[in-house]
């Protein structure tokens, strides 16, 4: 068994793609590379998995999907899916007043998306062109599956779904929106505050709603859930921005233009 599939015999990261691991391996210079990798992309990837619900995932996109070819958006099924998914799940109560806070778009791209672009159906309007971007993973097949039901049966929808990995390189898309939530938690974790300024000055959108999570890796409430780095930063960019705090979850709304 090559050092990929080793890696890969843990059942919350199987469904990730090989060219990420490798390139995750790239990166490590342990010489117990599989225990620091696998150690890796848990923190990239698995500490945001409920793996017992994600075998119900297919089961909830069935239902979600007999529904679109009704003409419906089974709004039950799409939170159940969502709830699939930590983050997700913890969004479940806010994504109503969110999304009251994005006017005038028909373009949205979403990175590092997760299943978030479940959450199209708390949008007002789904009149929209979506681009989704995430890992290689379970995730965003099943996002290109549900778009695809979306588009067949709600022609004024349109959509993009690809892998890639944010650590290499931004989308050249240009949108009304961009969707980063807590992929800069991440970076913040590792102290990487160049590479995220990097990904704020490239993407294209007029604007960027990033989120950070209120929490700490342990579950406790932050004392102080603002990231003054990341204000700072904004500040010194020229972007102006507004902040939307929930319990387990901080937004920051930027304009680029």
């Amino acid at each position: 068994m090559d050092i990929i599939s080793k890696i890969k015999s843990k059942r919350e990261l199987k469904s990730l793609s090989d060219s990420f691991i490798d390139y995750i391996l790239s990166k490590i210079k342990e010489k117990d590379s599989i225990k620091e990798a696998r150690k890796e992309l848990r923190r990239l990837y698995g500490s945001f998995q409920f793996i017992n619900a994600i075998k119900k995932r297919d089961v909830y996109l069935k239902e979600i999907i007999n529904s679109l070819n009704k003409k419906e958006f089974n709004l039950e099924a799409h939170k159940n899916l969502l709830k699939t998914h930590r983050s997700t799940k913890e969004r479940l109560d806010i994504y109503e007043d969110l999304y009251n806070n994005i006017n005038n778009f028909i373009s949205i791209q979403d990175l590092a998306c997760g299943l978030n672009p479940f959450s199209l159906i708390f949008l007002k309007n789904k009149n929209v062109n979506y681009y989704a971007y995430d890992l290689e993973c379970q995730e965003l097949n099943l996002v290109k599956e549900y778009f695809k039901s979306v588009e067949e049966n709600f022609k004024e929808f349109n959509f993009e779904v690809n892998p890639i990995n944010l650590f290499e390189g931004i989308p050249e898309t240009k949108t009304d929106y961009c969707l980063l939530f807590k992929f800069l938690d991440l970076l913040e974790s590792k102290k990487q505050y160049k590479l995220a300024e990097k990904i704020i000055k490239e993407i294209k959108s007029k604007y960027i709603i990033a989120s950070f999570s209120t929490k700490t890796l342990s579950g406790k409430l932050m004392n102080h859930p603002n990231r003054k780095w990341f204000e700072l930063m904004l500040k010194r960019l020229n972007y102006n921005f507004k902040i939307l705090k929930y319990e387990n979850e901080i937004f920051y709304i930027i304009h680029k233009s």
